[in-house]
């Protein structure tokens, strides 16, 4: 067997036996995220452990960033065109109640893509267990150009929510976006 990586992935939860065998079981009632300061990249890759979907994105090496020597670089030039990475992770909406999000961010010439909706945020999608329900949270980043500054918000998590993912994105906005030293912090209910 040659193992090699490609790129990162998100699956659906494992369901049966698949998940009962697992030896490390996530908690739901203590969400977190992996590499939020974009550290740590896959094997003989420039992408980042943890994070997925990444479009338009880079990691970028810089003694100016936030946590560590990296951070990741969103840009943006065609307006509706997607800059963005992903990560999902376990929570549970009977014992959380709340979600603080907090990040160091830095931008360039951040503008609206086509519509008002297309402005840079953290955005926070609930699924329920069958993933048959969902719903969408965001934490708007601000548009035009800042020098890093760590930026924070909180989402509700309705009750029903037994995942969630991540997205950090321009969401269809032009410009650069640097992002860095990603938290979430799950306050109960």
């Amino acid at each position: 067997m040659v193992r090699e990586t490609l790129v990162p992935t998100l699956f659906v939860p494992m369901t049966g036996t698949a998940e009962a065998a697992r030896r490390v079981q996530p908690d739901p009632t203590r969400p977190t995220l992996e590499n939020g300061g974009f550290e740590t990249l896959l094997d003989d890759s420039r992408e980042p452990v943890a994070w997925y979907y990444g479009r338009q994105s880079e990691v970028v090496e810089s003694d100016e960033a936030r946590e560590g020597k990296r951070s990741l670089k969103l840009q943006n030039m065609d307006p509706g065109r997607p800059a963005q990475v992903f990560q999902g992770f376990p929570i549970d909406g009977r014992k959380i109640g709340r979600l603080s999000l907090t990040a160091a961010l830095q931008a360039e010439g951040i503008r609206i893509g086509l519509g008002p909706d297309e402005s840079p945020a953290f955005v926070v999608r609930f699924f329920d267990e069958g993933r048959s329900r969902s719903s969408k949270a965001p934490v708007a980043i601000g548009l035009g150009t800042f020098p890093w500054k760590d930026v924070s918000g909180t989402v509700p998590v309705p009750v029903w929510a037994r995942e969630a993912i991540l997205q950090i994105g321009m969401l269809g906005a032009t410009g650069r976006l640097e992002v860095d030293d990603v938290r979430i912090e799950a306050i109960p209910r």
